[in-house]
């Protein structure tokens, strides 16, 4: 297996639970690794039982829906008033199409966090 790139492809406060993509920028970036490993670095949490997920998002540039059905990160707890990393991945059993992106949310009553992703994306 080998590394293809390391790279922070989100850095954004967020506010409420709407969802959010990363940039157009990495989409061809994601969607050239067979396999994702994400870090997720998240603070400055505010709300009610705050909670976050990330899901892999498979696309043609214009369409775009979720490469699993369930998220790479799901529903993972934060804290408020602390800083909190967790991790996830894309086990590569489903292929990529050439464009990919990653769906983050934030959960919870009135939540509000300044989220990081980070991607390993390797090939076989």
């Amino acid at each position: 297996m080998t590394r293809l790139f390391n790279q922070l492809v989100f850095d954004e406060y967020l506010e409420g639970t709407a969802s959010v993509y990363t940039s157009a920028e990495w989409n061809e970036l994601l969607g050239s690794a067979d396999k994702l490993a994400l870090h997720a670095i998240v603070d400055h949490i505010e709300g009610s039982s705050p909670t976050l997920d990330v899901s892999v998002e498979n696309g043609d540039g214009r369409n775009f829906g979720e490469k699993y059905g369930t998220h790479a990160i799901n529903a993972f707890a934060l804290t408020g008033g602390s800083q909190v990393a967790t991790t996830g991945y894309d086990d590569g059993s489903k292929a990529n199409t050439k464009l990919v992106r990653l769906k983050v949310a934030l959960g919870g009553s009135s939540p509000k966090a300044h989220v990081r992703l980070f991607a390993c994306g390797r090939s076989e």
